[in-house]
This record gives structure tokens, C-alpha cells and sequence, in this order.
């Protein structure tokens, strides 16, 4: 999936959560940790692309808890130990020992529904 394919798929999904009226905080996207490090077209991150989106936030511990109307972004890492009804995980096609753990991670993160987005590099 490229770059421009995620964006749709979480612009989307906003939308969806908009107009069904659904709670926001029960998604989240989590990316692996390299998006912070793959560069996009643009020359920034792809972390950091994802997370410039309009209605997406960068959860940290400061937000983590305070019900905007914004879908959630962080890494699977920094997720690690909390759980959403519904995860979106953004991960790269590389797979590594250490991908493959994070990817465990972010799986067990879920608790209805889990959606992989593979970023073909």
C-alpha cells in the first residue's frame, strides 16, 4: 500500500466515525516504530505526515484521555500496555525479529476489530 492509500483509508475512516456518530477514542492508529524514519515523497516522515493530518492527534501522555474529536496516532511502542475497541496498525513490508514482536504488540492492542495497513517500500 503507498503512502497516499493510508491517507485515504484513515481520511475515511474519519469520516465514517463523523457521520455514524461513533466515539472517537474507541479507534486508534498505531504505527511501527520505522515510520519514523521512512521518508515519503515529500521528504518528512511518514510519521510525521500521518500525524500533520487534520483531525488526527499525536497522543501523548498529556492527551491521552481527553475525548477530542480526533483520531488517535502514536507508535505501537508507546501504545504498549493500553488497549481500543478498534486499531488501525500501519506497518512496512520489511519483516525483522524486532517487527515482528511490535507487530504482536500492536495486534493484542485490539479488542472488536483490528485493521493492518502494509506501506509497500
Amino acid at each position: 500500500m503507498k503512502n497516499a492509500y493510508v491517507i485515504e483509508y484513515l481520511n475515511d475512516t474519519k469520516d465514517c466515525i463523523e457521520q455514524e456518530n461513533k466515539q472517537w477514542d474507541d479507534y486508534v492508529v498505531l504505527g511501527i516504530s520505522s515510520l519514523q524514519y521512512i521518508k515519503t515523497e515529500y521528504d518528512e516522515t511518514c510519521y510525521d505526515r500521518i500525524s500533520s493530518l487534520y483531525k488526527i492527534k499525536e497522543l501523548n501522555s498529556d492527551n491521552i484521555c481527553n475525548g477530542s474529536k480526533e483520531l488517535p496516532f502514536t507508535t505501537i511502542r508507546s501504545y504498549k500496555g493500553l488497549e481500543s475497541g478498534h486499531v488501525i496498525l500501519i506497518v512496512d513490508s520489511c519483516q525483522t525479529a524486532q517487527k515482528i514482536e511490535e507487530l504482536y504488540i500492536g495486534m493484542t492492542r485490539a479488542i472488536i476489530d483490528l485493521r493492518i495497513l502494509v506501506l509497500n517500500l
